[in-house]
This record gives structure tokens, sequence and C-alpha cells, in this order.
């Protein structure tokens, strides 16, 4: 018994050995990794500044926190509490890539000039810091041409969750980097997108702004943009679109009652966008299979 207790112990404390050598040997790679992405940052006259970058062996992420980054030509500053980064390919030009999060990005609304967002949520009616996260999983198969954006997250506590996911193929990012291909010369194909949108505050804040600016109320407001929609959707569907009346009946009911919502577009087989343009807008909410809901 003592032998295996000795024996455990030595196991136990080997392992312990192991991890901090991993630790230790991985943030130093962290670190070179990010003074990469720190040195292609401070190429666009931007300066980064963090207090502690650590590696996590078991989930292979790094942090880095406390992070302050200025612009070389404006007194301004914006902060990060921290940035993970769980993976990102910085050897290709085109990143095939990128899994990350923002938390705790601070928009101070007495710096308006610090981010173009903190003057527009300053005019929405928001008069306090707000703190927001990002997160990002994008994938790239040069191969296969392939795009999926798995998840795009922007949240803030006071203001809303917004997520975004997509995927596209026949995408060859080099050419349009490049921009050596017109849109219709691409020949995009869509496989599917998704937006979804909880909100804490925004949508009626932004409502009211919007009402005060053109001297009329809230429910006034909502009148108005309702008529214009339905006005709107009459030019383009048929009456008897069942499926695109229904979305149209919830973005109306988003609009009376601005709680949630979700679009999402799922064609039962992936299409080519440009093959929307020959077909009447009619028949685009079939194609693409497009639902609506809002809460």
């Amino acid at each position: 018994m003592k032998k295996l207790a000795i024996a455990g112990l030595g196991v136990g404390v080997v392992s312990v050995g192991l991890y901090l050598g991993a630790n230790i040997y991985g943030t130093k790679v962290a670190e070179a990794k990010v003074y990469t992405l720190i040195s292609e940052i401070e190429e666009d006259n931007l300066a980064v500044e963090y207090k502690d970058i650590s590696y996590k062996p078991l989930g292979q992420d790094v942090h880095v926190k406390d992070i302050t980054i200025t612009s070389k030509d404006d007194p301004a500053e914006i902060t990060i509490d921290q940035v993970i980064i769980r993976e990102i390919d910085e050897k290709s030009d085109m990143p095939t890539v990128f899994d990350a999060s923002v938390q705790g990005l601070v928009v101070d609304l007495k710096q308006p000039e610090q981010l173009e967002m903190a003057e527009f949520l300053q005019d929405v009616g928001y008069d306090s810091e707000l703190k927001f996260d990002i997160d990002t999983k994008y994938r790239y198969n040069p191969t296969k041409r392939e795009m999926s954006i798995d998840t795009f997250t922007v949240s803030a506590d006071q203001v809303g969750d917004l997520n975004i996911n997509m995927k596209l193929g026949n995408v060859d990012l080099e050419d349009i980097e490049a921009k050596s291909m017109s849109p219709d010369a691409m020949d995009t194909v869509f496989h599917g997108f998704e937006i979804t949108y909880q909100d804490n505050s925004f949508a009626e804040k932004f409502l009211a702004a919007m009402a005060a600016e053109e001297g009329v109320t809230v429910d006034q407001l909502k009148a108005q943009m309702t008529t214009q929609l339905t006005q709107a959707s009459q030019f383009f569907l048929s009456a008897d679109n069942g499926v695109a009346t229904d979305a149209v009946n919830e973005v109306a009911a988003f609009i009376e009652n601005p709680k949630g919502f979700s679009i999402s577009m799922q064609p039962e087989q992936p299409l080519e966008l440009m093959s929307l343009v020959s077909e009447n807008p009619d028949d685009w909410v079939e194609m693409l299979n497009i639902e609506v809901k809002s809460w």
C-alpha cells in the first residue's frame, strides 16, 4: 500500500511538473504569437500594451489581460479586460481559422472620439460606460473554397445580444482581397445564414431617439414604420404568398414589441447567389427558406 501511495505521489508530482513546464513553454510560444499580431496591428498606426499573458495547456488557450490600445495620432484609448485566443492561423496571408473572444471592451461615452460607436450610443440615450463582449469563430477551407462563420456574437448587458452564423461556398478570398473578380463572376454558393437578437434596452432607446428626432411619439413612429413595411411588402410580394406574409407579420410584431427576433435562411440545397437576380423577389422567401420569428 505504501509503495502504491509513493508511486501515486510520484506520478502526481511529475504530472504537476509537466503541466507547469508546458505552461511556461506555452506562454513563451503564446507571447511570440501575440507579438506577431501586435506588430501587424501597430502597422496601422496603433500602439498595444498589456499587463499579463498566459497559456492554458489543457484548453490550449492564450489569455491576454488588461489591454490598452491607443492611436499614435489620438490621445483617446480603448481598454479591454481580456482577450482569449483559442485558435488562430497567423501563417497564411488569408487566415484559415480564427477562434477568439474579446471580453470587456470598454466604450467610454465621455470620450465620443474613442469609437464611432460611442457617439452613436450617446445619441440613442446611453450615458454611462458600457462593456461589450465579442466572440468569433471563423474557418476558411481554401481547398473546398468554403467559408464558415460558426459564431459572431456581440453582447452588452445594457444593450443586447446579437449572434450571426453563416456558410458560403465557392469563395476565393485571395481573389476577393485582390479585387480581381467582380461579384457577378464569383458565383458564390449560399449554404445558410442565421441572425438572432435579444434586446436588453437598445431597441426601445433607439426608437425613442428616432421619435424625438421626428417630433412624434414612439407609438406614432411604430405605426409609421409598420405602415411603410406593409406598403413595401405589397409592392414586392404577392398577397397569396403565405410564407412571406408571415415573415412580414413577424417583423411588424418586433416593431410593436422589440424584445427579440431571429431570421433564418436555410435553402434545401445550396444555391448560387447570382441565381436570385433572375428570380422574382416574391420567390426569394421560398428559395432561401426564410423564416422570421419575433418574441
